[in-house]
């Protein structure tokens, strides 16, 4: 099986993608929400490593670790963007519709070694291997990627089954959001007395600081 050749960073790469599904599937998921607009020549390169490495990256339980290798290295910046569209779309399918689907064209390759165990290999160009190891992993943990509950968030994330925002920014955002709805009163009333110790500061203690009516709601 011929594979791609690592540029010279390829550890590094290895190290950014992670050892674990996990690790993977975190990687994946930055990757598609990468904004690659501004994509520069070395970032390309690392980018490069870094989909091979994946590629590369086997799954517990594996036989001898299943190699995914490319039968050639493209290291141009408009092909990781290619490769990166095409990847986003299909995740964006994936959690709108409920499925996507690739056609990849790969040579399956078993060989027998000195000892007599048998070695399982895929070989493919860089595309197709990408995404055979995508659906290989996702089958394995494509429960944990989801998108962010909150309002006009939409990220895409890796989390457990019961987490439903992206980060604790949204958390605490969806949080003060409900408080206020079921809270008007005690937040305006809030809002006031943060108002008045302002201009209390400014004008002196004993300025008397107007209120509006409350709103009537219905």
């Amino acid at each position: 099986m011929t594979e791609e050749k690592a540029g010279p960073n390829y550890e590094e790469a290895e190290r950014r993608v992670g050892a674990t599904p996990e690790q993977r599937l975190r990687w994946l998921v930055e990757f598609a929400q990468e904004d690659l607009a501004s994509l520069s020549r070395g970032r390309a390169l690392d980018l490069d490593d870094e989909i091979l490495a994946f590629t590369r990256a086997g799954l517990p339980g594996d036989q001898g670790g299943l190699a995914l290798g490319g039968n050639y290295l493209n290291r141009e910046a408009d092909f990781v963007r290619q490769l990166q569209q095409r990847w986003r779309d299909n995740l964006t399918a994936l959690l709108d519709r409920g499925e996507f689907s690739y056609t990849a064209t790969a040579n399956y390759i078993l060989g027998r070694t000195s000892d007599g165990s048998i070695e399982a290999g895929i070989s493919a160009d860089t595309e197709p291997a990408f995404f055979i190891a995508v659906f290989r992993l996702l089958a394995h943990e494509g429960v944990r990627v989801r998108r962010c509950d909150a309002k006009g968030c939409g990220r895409i994330f890796v989390g457990p089954p019961r987490q439903l925002f992206c980060g604790s920014r949204c958390s605490q955002r969806v949080r003060t959001a409900r408080f206020r709805r079921q809270h008007r009163e005690a937040v305006s009333d809030m809002r006031h007395a943060a108002y008045a110790r302002r201009q209390r500061s400014k004008l002196g203690l004993k300025v008397k600081v107007a209120r509006r009516p409350r709103r009537q709601t219905t």
